[in-house]
């Protein structure tokens, strides 16, 4: 008899195996309103774990798992040249899971609770704002693909959007919750977490787009919706939206160019001509620490506010 299913009979504990117990969490976070990209890269993260327990050999039910199994996986994951990052990740994506465990009876204890993984994280340099508008003034202003990409690029610029947000948005008049309205100036698109958001454009933005659907038919699957479509006439996805981004940002000398830099350096200038707080309003975080990770680009403007009105002489020079 298996080690793990003796001790289910002798001390009466859960028969919940690893794997069911991630495929019922997972169910769990589906119905509480999860996307289905966070629920993959979750199914991902803890196939990892599950995967390893399975080789370890100790037994593969919830409750025989211990803070060593998760040390040891944490040991392994960095002997695979597991970056420290995504490490982290996956320890944060098991304590969840734990703590569901915990929850529902099948483990009286949480493995994760004494580990950590400690990572410093890259500071991100984006390309300043005129570089970026330099991107899309670069676009020839011809052509069904050419007003398409400024369009795009121009949305992702004014809102600080995430690509998945301009993937999903559609044409106005459809009925999709998801569109721009252009007399209003706003974009209407889905938030990370699941919830819809808003977001204003400039009058400059907006003639963009209406050039934009002056020419969509010519190249749009009659009926289809999407907002921005491929030269197939079909919706474009995240793997050809990031094309598109980065080819346009090294024809215009900016290579490397991606969604985030954009939202990086859009979110930046919010912070420092609105605040903190407007900031996070903007990015839609529900944390200010993520915020203030945007904020790092607005040091120049501190200095320049703390030598301008807190100045340690200021008070001496007035007496």
């Amino acid at each position: 008899m298996r080690p793990d299913l003796r001790i289910v009979r002798n001390l009466g504990v859960s028969p919940m195996e690893l794997r069911d117990g991630i495929q019922h969490y997972l169910q769990r976070k589906a119905a509480r309103g999860a996307r289905p990209n966070t629920i993959a890269a979750y199914a991902s993260d803890l196939r990892h774990y599950a995967e390893f327990a399975e080789r370890l050999g100790h037994g593969t039910l919830v409750a025989v798992q211990s803070q060593r199994h998760v040390a040891r996986f944490l040991d392994d994951q960095h002997a695979q040249r597991i970056k420290p990052r995504s490490q982290a990740r996956r320890l944060s994506v098991l304590r969840g899971f734990f703590q569901h465990a915990q929850r529902e009876g099948w483990i009286g204890h949480d493995p994760t609770a004494d580990e950590a993984v400690r990572f410093q994280a890259p500071r991100v340099i984006a390309p300043e704002m005129e570089e970026l508008h330099a991107v899309v003034d670069a676009i020839p202003r011809t052509g069904a693909l050419n007003l398409r990409d400024r369009a795009l690029l121009r949305l992702a610029l004014d809102s600080g959007m995430r690509i998945s947000q301009c993937a999903v948005l559609d044409i106005p008049g459809v009925g999709s919750p998801f569109t721009v309205d252009l007399p209003r100036g706003l974009a209407h698109t889905l938030g990370k977490g699941g919830d819809a958001e808003t977001k204003c454009l400039n009058e400059r933005t907006v003639a963009m787009i209406e050039d934009w659907l002056a020419v969509r038919a010519d190249i749009a699957t009659p009926g289809h919706h999407a907002l921005f479509v491929s030269q197939r006439g079909t919706r474009l996805c995240r793997g050809s939206l990031h094309t598109i981004c980065k080819a346009r940002g090294a024809a215009a000398g900016v290579p490397g160019l991606h969604f985030h830099l954009i939202r990086h350096r859009r979110g930046a200038m919010v912070i420092e001509a609105c605040g903190d707080k407007v900031g996070q309003q903007f990015l839609e975080h529900s944390s200010l620490a993520s915020t203030s990770h945007y904020g790092r680009h607005a040091n120049n403007t501190t200095f320049a506010m703390l030598r301008d009105r807190a100045d340690i002489d200021a008070h001496r020079r007035h007496a």
